[in-house]
């Protein structure tokens, strides 16, 4: 008997590739960049919190086709402050924080490339299966750090080395590594007819690093963007109106698992079993294909496409 049977629950991933930069921030801070973007507090991942994916997906329900009560079940009710603690119900429908698992780099030979480690592949396996997915295709060989990449066969001029960013890696092909990025881009990539080139650069950009140089490039090659803000009159620049934004680049492809549980036998029954929920989460995804995540939408930030996949529906296997 599966995990999902035993506890009541469905589950499934839910795959989030970053159209264009996303600005998912945790307010000012005292640093380098003035305007920080959301991070694990024990690897310094970038990370996107559940609870600002739930909201905007409550909000693209409440835009669409739900009804209110359905709304109410599966995202819970909205805050009422007269309400006593007693009353006070949660949804059926839980999202956790969206995990980096492929981050793009400048690389040569190719318009980019996206990089991965054994540790972000590790947490990939473990809420895979967790999610009813298949397991993803393992890699048996670790890189190592500073000095090399396990990249893909065919990956452009590894003879000489794989050049990402201003680092050179020894560059070892592994015909696994392109079994997984087959694997990737069959179940957390969107699969609509434009995403093909996507879908097929994927295999051929992949590329292993050792967890710490995976690190490093998730903490120094985000964007880092530097703003100000202009007088009405004059256009110039308003005094003490300047700071810097960091921003996850386009092409990031993140993660996060959610899951259902029964709801109330007085809930509607669109969305009273965990199977409904989710096949109500999938009818969503699939009407609003691309939502936005985080601040700075009016500049055109934080478009993100879904894929949600896994539980053994014949779509997403």
């Amino acid at each position: 008997m599966s995990t999902q049977a035993r506890n009541g629950a469905a589950r499934r991933l839910l795959g989030l590739l970053a159209e264009t930069a996303v600005h998912a921030g945790v307010g000012t801070q005292v640093g380098a960049v003035d305007l920080p973007i959301q991070r694990e507090r024990h690897t310094g991942w970038p990370t996107i919190y559940g609870s600002g994916l739930k909201g905007v997906l409550r909000d693209e329900a409440e835009a669409g086709s739900w009804r209110d009560e359905e709304v109410k079940v599966v995202f819970g009710p909205k805050a009422d402050p007269g309400e006593r603690q007693e009353e006070r119900r949660a949804g059926v429908l839980a999202i956790s924080d969206a995990r980096v698992l492929l981050f793009p780099v400048r690389a040569a030979g190719m318009a980019f490339a996206w990089i991965t480690c054994p540790l972000a592949l590790a947490r990939l396996a473990r809420d895979a299966e967790h999610a009813g997915v298949p397991a993803p295709p393992s890699v048996s060989e670790a890189p190592e750090a500073g000095k090399q990449a396990l990249v893909v066969p065919g990956w452009p001029g590894r003879e000489r080395g794989a050049f990402v960013e201003e680092f050179v890696y020894d560059a070892t092909p592994s015909p696994e590594l392109e079994t997984l990025g087959r694997w990737i881009a069959r179940r957390l990539m969107p699969d609509r007819p434009t995403y093909a080139y996507w879908l097929e650069h994927l295999p051929r950009a992949l590329a292993l690093l050792h967890d710490d140089d995976f690190s490093d490039f998730t903490r120094h090659a985000t964007e880092i963007v530097t703003r100000v803000r202009l007088k009405d009159e004059g256009k110039t620049v308003d005094p003490g109106a300047l700071w810097t934004e960091e921003h996850l680049p386009s092409d990031t492809l993140l993660y996060a698992v959610v899951a259902a549980w029964r709801s109330s036998e007085a809930a509607p029954e669109s969305v009273r079993t965990p199977q409904a929920v989710m096949g109500r989460l999938g009818d969503l995804v699939q009407a609003r294909s691309v939502i936005q995540i985080g601040g700075k939408e009016t500049v055109g930030r934080g478009f993100v496409a879904l894929r949600l996949a896994g539980g053994g529906d014949g779509k997403t296997q």
